[in-house]
């Protein structure tokens, strides 16, 4: 198997010049949105001059632990790869030009994007995925009843503000929500910049709701949109795909699948594959039990859920063992308090998700 670190090891003496930018290229610069660059190297960042190569240096001596919420640092192999790239003849001079982190409580937000300049002008603007935050994963469950939830918000304030003071021709993309938010920023970005939008990659980010199949928006940009899922993906096929999917092929089962290093990659691209069955009957389990549900009631659902996760911005849905006990407490506590409405909901939402689970077994 070889997978982007392989990538970067026998690809990395060809230039960008000599090698546009490929599929493989805007998944590397996707996962580098998940590094926190502003704490890595905030001087060189501030002053325009933080270029991989210098990221990659800041790393090596970095406080490992500053980088690892409760216990576990999200996204390692991406740092792994940061290295492996600021070696590298293709990767070392491109220009970290802005690195944006944005948590907030109060709209229930994470976003992320970090933009990437080779010789002063834009190559890649990368949106981040749902980190640990379990404030985080909220947003992403309201994708299922919000025509709009903050992060894309934010990506489509990004994306025309960065348009106004860069209007060059630049590819975007992103992992997981990032996917997500690189194509709904695409789609309703001012008209007249949406030539300016070379590709949108979307690697393995969840779908849209019905209704923007429709959107006069969406196609006159879907030709350029390129979606990727792994073979047994369950993120990527959750609500509605606008574009027929690439299927990738990944080594890892099930979920693992979303972890990217897993995908397989042959010169410079994804070995392709088809969805095995039991992704397809995921697929259909859960447009069936996203159709018996109301909007509200999956508003309700995501309420309940996270009032026993927690939804603040110390609280995450990963961690340590030692963290994770040191949940179960509280867990317990949130579920005992739950107001009758929320309960109902999330009983009404396991019986849909068993009933419908048999049913296709």
């Amino acid at each position: 198997m070889r997978n982007v670190l392989d990538y970067l090891y026998w690809r990395g003496d060809l230039s960008f010049d000599q090698d546009p930018l490929n599929e493989v290229d805007a998944l590397i610069f996707s996962e580098f949105s998940y590094i926190d660059f502003k704490l890595l190297a905030p001087d060189l960042l501030e002053k325009g001059q933080l270029t991989i190569k210098e990221a990659a240096n800041h790393w090596k001596t970095a406080d490992r632990e500053a980088f690892m919420p409760s216990g576990f640092l999200h996204h390692e192999l991406a740092y792994e790869a940061l290295t492996l790239a600021g070696a590298s003849t293709r990767f070392k001079d491109i220009l970290i030009a802005e690195d944006i982190k944005h948590i907030s409580v109060e709209d229930e937000s994470q976003f992320g994007v970090t933009s990437f300049h080779q010789e002063d002008q834009p190559l890649f603007i990368a949106f981040e995925g749902t980190d640990l935050r379990s404030l985080g994963w909220k947003e992403d469950l309201q994708m299922s009843y919000l025509p709009m939830i903050p992060s894309q918000r934010h990506a489509l304030d990004y994306l025309n503000e960065i348009f106004s003071r860069y209007p060059m021709n630049v590819s975007i993309g992103g992992h997981s929500k990032g996917g997500n938010l690189a194509t709904y920023a695409a789609i309703y970005v001012e008209e007249k910049y949406q030539p300016l939008i070379n590709e949108v990659y979307d690697f393995d980010g969840p779908g849209f709701l019905k209704d923007m199949l429709e959107e006069e928006k969406y196609q006159r940009i879907r030709g350029k949109i390129k979606s990727y899922v792994p073979q047994d993906s369950i993120v990527g096929l959750m609500l509605h795909k606008l574009n027929e999917p690439i299927v990738v092929y990944s080594q890892a089962d099930d979920s693992n699948q979303h972890d990217v290093y897993t995908w397989d990659i042959k010169e410079n691209g994804f070995i392709r594959s088809e969805l095995t069955e039991s992704a397809q009957q995921i697929e259909k389990l859960m447009g069936d039990l996203l159709d018996e549900l109301s909007l509200k009631e999956r508003e309700n659902f995501s309420e309940a859920l996270f009032t026993i996760i927690g939804d603040g911005e110390d609280d995450y849905i990963r961690g340590d063992r030692l963290y994770n006990l040191e949940q179960i407490p509280r867990v317990i506590t949130e579920l005992r308090n739950l107001n009758p409405e929320h309960r109902q909901i999330l009983l009404k939402v396991l019986r849909i998700y068993y009933r419908k689970r048999l049913s296709i077994l």
